[in-house]
């Protein structure tokens, strides 16, 4: 079997792949949760652990080891998209997005739910123009047709996006 395997410039194709395909690139771990919730939380195995090559993430939210799988693929997609590791500084130049992203930038905002399943779509794109544009929020606001000021609340929304920004911003000054 020939699979593509992970790396940080094949974000948008990982992230798009269904969680079934997604399973076959990375390993799964399912293990009993530790901490509050009682007897059942020490009893069944419903922890979730997942590995894509360097990217590891863990899901111990709910009792249902359903929800936890589901719930650790949404994370991992978040990484993914975050993932600013060696190879990631050229690929904006080879990514094609899809057409229906560009609703989420209109009227000079950025309007997108975190609970969208494109999120870290619109999350990754938004990283890739600050690598491209090394890190200067007006260049980055000008290419997503958004005004600084929304740039800049959308990424202060959310906070792991915060310390990806800063880590490109704190690369360009080095």
């Amino acid at each position: 079997m020939n699979r593509k395997k992970y790396t940080p410039e094949l974000w948008l194709s990982f992230i798009l792949k269904s969680d079934s395909d997604l399973k076959k690139s990375c390993r799964m771990d399912v293990f009993k949760a530790t901490g509050h919730g009682g007897q059942k939380k020490n009893k069944t195995s419903n922890a979730i652990r997942l590995t894509l090559e360097h990217l590891s993430v863990t899901y111990t939210t709910s009792r249902s080891k359903a929800e936890n799988i589901s719930g650790a693929y949404k994370k991992l997609r978040m990484s993914m998209a975050l993932d600013i590791s060696a190879g990631r500084e050229n690929c904006y130049s080879c990514q094609t997005y899809p057409v229906n992203l560009f609703q989420y930038f209109q009227k000079g905002s950025i309007n997108i739910n975190a609970k969208n399943p494109v999120f870290p779509v619109v999350i990754g794109m938004i990283v890739d123009n600050f690598i491209k544009y090394q890190g200067k929020y007006k260049s980055v606001s000008e290419a997503l047709k958004v005004s600084t000021s929304q740039l800049r609340k959308f990424i202060t929304k959310n906070p792991f996006m915060i310390e990806t920004v800063n880590k490109i911003i704190q690369s360009q000054d080095q």
